[in-house]
């Protein structure tokens, strides 16, 4: 792992009036490193990650991406300096096919101006037979280069569109990647593949941040895990230190605690 993390949180509390929803959180997480966020509903994590790509922008504390501040950055500048994610519930351009999904992943990274795009001239073609070929190679990657490109996006499975949503996040090339909930209603066999997939991803240097619910996955795939409970940070270590501890084993595993 790198020495120089890259996402850092430091000391990050969120207040919605006189809620405090995120009280003085703070951990790291390393290039090739899954690291999962658990705890029951309300404890906090989707502020968290709301937070840190920054749909919410008033927070105390540092939030660091590769060294960088991101502080006052809107969601679409933290995704240029390296950040994406997913959503709990899967949002997809529904009007768009699976193709054109990935490719507004990658729109960053196409370098062609407005005259190009009117005119058709040579960089044009250039840059999206570029970006159409890394397209098909993000879904080959997730496992869906046996899909129809052209087929709309919400033509797929369920599991298959958790997947899409997946290479769209890859398709901005980031350096961190955040996954809510993704396998959330997704069969045991598709989650497992899913576990596959993130592996997958770690392998190729991404940092992998994941708030799951299924035990199962966080277990057996994440490097270090967080617990939060009312926004706190009550436990943090490897999945065998947060599966013995009390506190979380009181607050939130219970008997998913068990081997």
């Amino acid at each position: 792992m790198e020495s120089e993390p890259r996402l850092a949180i430091r000391g990050v509390s969120v207040r919605f009036g006189g809620v405090e929803a995120l009280a003085d959180v703070s951990f790291e997480v390393g290039a090739g490193e899954i690291l999962g966020v658990i705890g029951p509903n309300g404890a906090g994590k989707t502020t968290l990650f709301n937070t840190i790509s920054g749909l919410v922008r008033r927070y105390e504390g540092e939030i660091h991406l590769d060294g960088r501040p991101l502080r006052g950055l809107p969601p679409q500048r933290i995704v240029a300096h390296g950040l994406a994610r997913t959503f709990q519930n899967i949002r997809l351009f529904k009007s768009l096919t699976v193709l054109d999904n990935v490719l507004a992943g990658q729109h960053r990274h196409i370098v062609e101006t407005v005259l190009d795009s009117a005119l058709h001239t040579p960089r044009y073609h250039r840059e999206e037979a570029l970006a159409t070929r890394r397209a098909l190679q993000v879904l080959h990657f997730v496992g869906l280069g046996a899909t129809d490109p052209g087929a709309l996006a919400t033509s797929l499975p369920y599991g298959a569109q958790r997947r899409l949503e997946i290479a769209r996040a890859l398709a901005a090339y980031p350096r961190v990647l955040m996954l809510d909930e993704p396998a959330a209603g997704l069969n045991t066999g598709e989650s497992w593949e899913l576990a596959t997939m993130i592996r997958r991803i770690r392998a190729t240097g991404l940092a992998v941040m994941l708030v799951e619910h299924d035990m199962r996955v966080v277990m057996s795939i994440c490097d270090r895990i967080v617990v939060l409970n009312f926004g706190r940070v009550i436990a943090q270590g490897t999945p065998a230190q947060v599966r013995a501890d009390p506190a979380v084993v009181a607050a939130y595993l219970g008997d998913a605690a068990q081997p």
